[in-house]
């Protein structure tokens, strides 16, 4: 996770919630040299080995990080060589889950952040939607896959209960739709399954692209938006530079 600040304006600071790293740190220190007057911030809450890459790009770490449970010392634990049956991985995770969301909740209601952006932090997703009142700032959420599919040896008991999982999800979103301010997915419409959320549940690329702002796929398209990006990069890499705090339009591309 990693926050931005806006300094001179009360509770400005766009979290950053991931399990990934970005070059921002690079970009903002090049900013600072210019004398942007945004004075835009990133702290980041995350874990091994991600830290080390961050640590290493000069980024700031928040000191909470220290406190999370490890989610790959887990994956790896299930992990049978190159084999990991990820959907009962994840059911086993709970615990972890449970203890890293109540870790961020604390940092965010402390920390008075603007933007949340969770590259598939699943625990803040969930728990939000199940406690829609404990959400603080705006929430953007990416991901590169929706959903969860049996794996095809596990048999009617796996289907169940994955349908059973997606359904939830899907219910989640229609009642709060509001928990997830933008929703990005990271790909392409060819990416996503063709497969469906369930037996009686819709086909997960009909879903999703209603759901997420799908991008070009044209090589045309590709090649302006890449131009535009390296041209641009500075200020939409980072997100908004301005006093309102207001979502990059970009991002939504």
């Amino acid at each position: 996770m990693d926050a931005w600040r806006l300094p001179g304006e009360a509770g400005a600071v766009p979290l950053f919630t991931d399990r990934a790293w970005s070059r921002s740190s690079r970009r903002r220190r090049s900013e600072r040299a210019s004398g942007d007057p945004s004075g835009l911030e990133i702290d980041w809450l995350a874990q091994h080995p991600v830290t080390t890459v961050l640590d290493a790009e000069g980024e700031h770490i928040h000191p909470a990080s220290r406190w999370l449970s490890s989610e790959s010392g887990h994956v790896a634990s299930e992990a049978s060589g190159h084999d990991l049956h990820c959907f009962q991985a994840l059911r086993r995770m709970d615990e972890i889950l449970v203890a890293n969301f109540m870790v961020f909740q604390q940092v965010v209601e402390e920390g008075c952040y603007d933007l949340v952006i969770g590259d598939e932090a699943w625990d803040v997703d969930y728990y939000w939607h199940e406690n829609p009142e404990l959400k603080r700032g705006r929430n953007v959420w990416l991901t590169d896959f929706v959903g969860y599919l049996p794996m095809p040896d596990a048999g009617p008991p796996e289907a169940f209960l994955t349908t059973d999982y997606n359904a939830e999800m899907i219910e989640h979103i229609d009642r709060f739709p509001w928990v997830r301010d933008r929703a990005i997915f990271v790909g392409h419409e060819p990416d996503i399954v063709p497969d469906t959320f369930g037996a009686t549940l819709p086909a997960i690329r009909d879903w999703t692209t209603q759901h997420f702002p799908i991008p070009v796929t044209s090589l045309a398209s590709r090649h302006r938006i890449r131009t535009s990006c390296r041209r641009f990069a500075p200020s939409w890499a980072i997100g908004t530079t301005s006093s309102s705090a207001s979502l990059p339009s970009e991002a939504a591309a």
